[in-house]
């Protein structure tokens, strides 16, 4: 009798809390939709941060944002969520908040 060996890779994953800054950017901003991935930006699924890889999710506010795409090099500990209108953009704000970052 023949048997096949499986075998599962598991990968493992950082998964931690961080205080950050938090703001909101649109496409009109940056001229273009698409990200540092190549992927293009999607509001309440796309995000920015430097401090982490491309492909991690950091969750704010029970939302699970993509990192993406990358910010200017001087953005340390920073996540720019995207969005589409410019004047809700405006009302998000600018903030420090906890949040969950899970890495791939």
């Amino acid at each position: 009798m023949y048997m096949k060996r499986c075998w599962k890779v598991l990968a493992l994953a950082a998964v931690f809390w961080t205080t950050v800054t938090m703001s909101a950017y649109t496409p009109y901003e940056t001229g273009s939709r698409q990200t540092a991935s190549g992927a293009d930006a999607v509001e309440g699924y796309t995000c920015a941060a430097n401090f982490v890889p491309i492909g991690s999710l950091i969750i704010y506010n029970g939302v699970t944002y993509h990192v993406q795409d990358r910010m200017n090099p001087s953005h340390n500990r920073h996540v720019d969520i995207f969005m589409e209108s410019h004047a809700r953009a405006l009302e998000f704000g600018r903030f420090q908040a906890e949040v969950q970052v899970i890495t791939p």
